[in-house]
């Protein structure tokens, strides 16, 4: 039977993600996922694709918030909640407020990033859903659902296409499911843990993330040149599937996965 292998979230939008061996699927995805977010001054999202170098920023979780640090630069804590005060921000074609953090905080990540920027925390009553084509489900910051799954054979199938085999850490994912054929992913029509019940969506298409290491920044050509030659859907390279929650719960490593085709 299918089973969960591994759980990462990625509390920071593009910063490092977090592994975790249990975590609460909420509305707007797995709890802590993209509820915080660096933008312009302009209130536009900072990224990988525009800035390599946000790999250096590793993020951890506290008992009082996160903890993110960076070469050269003493760790900088960052409450749960935004102390500073409203901002407009944009994500993709979403634009909705935002609570800045707070100016120590915009001045730590400035320093480390060299550039001018804010770092901006979701409120609870942020109103940002998806695509209507797929729903109402609320999501958080993150690029276009509140929840990615891969399975290990897709991975797999890919690295045995390359030269350089490349980790699971490229593509992002919260979810990782091992006991899945390649690519099964997206044929689920369901998947249910006890009352956690996940409904899917659509492909996620790739961008040049999954070419950029995620420990040095280092970017190249691969895997999305690979993945494009024989993973293109209405002209994006696709890997892994988006869901989102219809009920929510406790997600647990090692969980098995009741699969509906």
């Amino acid at each position: 039977m299918p089973q969960v292998s591994e759980i990462t979230v990625y509390p920071i939008k593009s910063l490092s993600g977090i592994s975790l061996s249990q975590a609460m699927v909420q509305p707007r995805g797995l709890q802590f996922d993209r509820r915080w977010m660096l933008v312009e001054a302009d209130g536009s999202f900072i990224t990988q694709r525009d800035d390599p170098s946000l790999v250096r920023f590793k993020v951890s979780l506290t008992e009082q918030g996160l903890e993110v640090s960076a070469p050269d630069f003493l760790p900088c804590p960052i409450p749960f909640q935004g102390e500073g005060r409203d901002m407009h921000v944009r994500v993709w074609n979403s634009e909705l407020p935002a609570t800045m953090v707070s100016d120590h905080v915009d001045a730590w990540f400035s320093a480390a990033l060299g550039r001018q920027c804010h770092l901006v925390a979701m409120p609870e009553d942020a109103s940002r859903t998806i695509n209507p084509a797929f729903g109402d489900s609320p999501v958080s910051f993150a690029d276009a659902m509140p929840i990615l799954v891969l399975s290990e054979a897709s991975l797999q199938d890919l690295n045995e296409r390359l030269e350089q085999p490349v980790p699971a850490n490229r593509f992002r994912a919260n979810i990782l499911v091992r006991g899945l054929k390649a690519f099964e992913e997206e044929s689920i029509t369901q998947i249910a843990v006890g009352n956690l019940v996940l409904q899917p969506t659509k492909r996620c298409g790739r961008c040049l993330v999954t070419c950029t290491d995620q420990t040095t920044g280092e970017r190249g050509t691969e895997p999305l040149r690979t993945l494009a030659k024989y993973r293109t859907f209405n002209n994006n390279a696709c890997m892994g599937m988006y869901f989102f929650a219809t009920s929510t719960g406790s997600l647990n490593v090692g969980d098995q996965l009741i699969i509906s085709n």
